[in-house]
């Protein structure tokens, strides 16, 4: 018998993994559509980089590694499967992937991770050799349910301290010791959490996290079923994005004055002249340059706030096109409800350099011109080609702006 090449055999096995995985995420679909539309965001590599499952930030991202052997073999049934994968989702929605650089003792905070994702994988079956609470119960060691992974990394690392030190007697608290030391070998020696080393969030960081939240839970409309602390960081998320403008109201009065429209069809109205269906409706638009301050006075949280402010204007229908401009213009682009990794600039202010860069470019037909900005700069003297509303963080001021009026956010 002629035996298959190995690269074919390879090949077999990983698509074999690929079914195996697109199997787990759709029986999350069907009974927790939250984390499945969250893992949809997600590229996945079939990889042996780990000895099991994986999460990895990527510079586009978040990517879920798979060791084909483990999920195949190891974990003999799709409800295993699904426990998996849901664990490194719920991982992700604690933040731990980049939290890990805040804790000192790497080895226990992935344990204490461990132990707040898999107090929540009901209905699903515990994965093998899994760290729980109800080990430690087991071995006479009690532990709050439902706390922070800050909480569970003190407790075990008051563990580690009795046993290093010998406190105790040669029992339940030596035996708890041992088996945590055992623990945090085999889960170092799994690579479970190896991506996670040097990872820390910033405010691009905590964007991304954010957007893939808030899809999540807008396409799923189920995420108010989930476990207490669950629903209370989506809540946060959602909490931290909320606009303070009505951009609904201020859209609307935009393209009320800019005179742009185009003829939609709608099977919701009749044709006027005819009486069938589809009928037609004029749809006002606009076209908006969104001036970002990117200086140095304007922090990180600051950024934060203006992106909020962006996505939501980008939310209810504008067309935007973002500048970053500090002392002169950085860059432009089209922003489609991803906040970028970075912004360009960090030197002083000007407001001109924006203007005569609209000037310069009115064939793009701006319908307006929206400045985030803290305000502290000299007036402009370059008139813009449109008409400018200026939106002033907290602790900025108005008193130099010109061509248009201002919004001060608030805290």
């Amino acid at each position: 018998m002629k035996a298959w090449p190995r690269s074919f055999l390879a090949i077999s096995n990983m698509n074999r993994t690929d079914d195996n995985i697109s199997g787990a995420v759709t029986q999350l679909l069907l009974k927790e559509p939250f984390f499945a539309h969250l893992l949809g965001n997600l590229s996945r590599e079939i990889s042996n980089r780990t000895l099991t499952v994986a999460l990895e930030k990527t510079q586009g991202g978040y990517s879920l590694i798979v060791n084909p052997e483990y999920f195949d073999q190891v974990l003999t049934t799709r409800e295993q499967r699904v426990a998996a994968i849901k664990h490194e989702a719920l991982h992700f929605v604690f933040s731990h992937v980049f939290r890990a650089k805040k804790f000192e003792h790497q080895e226990v905070y992935n344990q204490a991770a461990d132990l707040v994702v898999n107090q929540y994988l009901e209905p699903w079956p515990s994965l093998p050799d899994a760290f729980t609470l109800e080990l430690l119960d087991e071995r006479g060691v009690w532990m709050n349910r439902d706390e922070s992974v800050e909480y569970y990394y003190e407790e075990l690392l008051k563990i580690l301290e009795q046993n290093e030190g010998g406190d105790g007697d040669d029992g339940e608290s030596s035996g708890v010791g041992g088996m945590l030391q055992e623990s945090m070998s085999a889960n170092s020696q799994r690579g479970d959490h190896q991506f996670w080393a040097n990872q820390s969030a910033d405010d691009a960081e905590q964007n991304q996290h954010d957007d893939m939240l808030s899809q999540a839970a807008q396409r799923s409309q189920d995420w108010g079923k989930l476990p207490g602390p669950l629903q209370q960081l989506i809540n946060a998320m959602l909490e931290r994005r909320e606009p303070q403008v009505d951009w609904r109201r201020s859209l609307r009065i935009f393209a009320a004055s800019s005179g742009r429209s185009r003829v939609t069809h709608t099977i919701k109205r009749r044709s006027k002249r005819y009486g069938t269906r589809p009928g037609t409706r004029i749809k006002r638009y606009s076209k908006l340059a969104i001036a970002l301050d990117t200086s140095g006075s304007v922090d990180d949280d600051t950024l934060s706030t203006f992106f909020s402010e962006i996505h939501s204007i980008w939310k209810h229908g504008a067309e935007v096109v973002i500048i970053e401009c500090d002392a002169e213009v950085q860059q432009t682009y089209p922003y489609r409800g991803q906040t970028p990794q970075n912004v360009a600039g960090r030197g002083g202010t000007a407001f001109d350099p924006v203007f005569e860069h609209l000037n310069q470019n009115r064939h793009q037909q701006f319908d307006g011109c929206i400045y985030l900005t803290d305000g502290w700069a000299c007036t402009p003297e370059v008139r813009p080609p449109c008409r400018v509303l200026w939106v002033i963080c907290s602790d900025g001021t108005d008193d130099y702006i010109n061509f248009g009026p201002a919004i001060q956010l608030q805290d």
